[in-house]
């Protein structure tokens, strides 16, 4: 299934199949096969990039959680404007992993969407995403200290949020009012 996305004013194809194939040398480098995409539907300027992107989001916690609890990606999105990638991985019950970036800005962020991680799984996870991010010291995440718990996107929903001292970057808990823990966040821009 092919999909058209917009960029920078031209029009990328973006395959959406398992197994399709990537370029020969994106595939080498990232495995991506389950977002692949013909090599002509990346601008040259932007093949690198989001072939990095790419691997680097399939090789963060939150992936391989996902992987670990739900099995292989069903489906992949990636779509670049500009300077701004997005990448989307969706698995089986619904649980899906967004990753956006902008290196020009220094601006990164990742959603997982997953139902029943316990409290101390999903602080086990950002933890891990915080350090695979931002090395073994991290960004200065003050872990044991709840910066803000306000009101979440959906009704009767809240964000447990955590901030570090480096490039304003943070770990969120997004709890729904019925469903308990839904979503993890880890953010920054420098």
């Amino acid at each position: 299934m092919a999909h058209r996305v917009l960029a920078g004013g031209r029009v990328l194809l973006i395959a959406m199949a398992l197994g399709a194939a990537l370029p020969a040398r994106a595939s080498a480098q990232s495995g991506s096969g389950v977002c692949a995409m013909e090599a002509a539907s990346i601008p040259a300027d932007h093949r690198q990039q989001a072939v990095d992107f790419l691997s680097h989001s399939k090789a963060s916690p939150f992936y391989k959680e996902l992987v670990r609890r739900r099995g292989r990606a069903t489906g992949c999105q990636l779509a670049i404007s500009g300077d701004n990638l997005t990448v989307t991985y969706g698995f089986r019950g619904g649980a899906r992993l967004e990753a956006k970036a902008n290196p020009k800005i220094e601006y990164s962020e990742q959603r997982m969407d997953l139902r029943g991680l316990t409290r101390s799984q999903a602080m086990a996870l950002l933890k891990a995403g915080e350090k695979q991010a931002w090395g073994a010291k991290g960004c200065g995440i003050r872990w044991r200290h709840v910066d803000e718990d306000s009101p979440g996107d959906q009704p009767g929903s809240h964000e447990v949020v955590y901030r570090g001292n480096n490039c304003n970057c943070q770990g969120r808990m997004v709890y729904e009012k019925k469903s308990g823990l839904v979503a993890l966040v880890l953010r920054s821009a420098c």
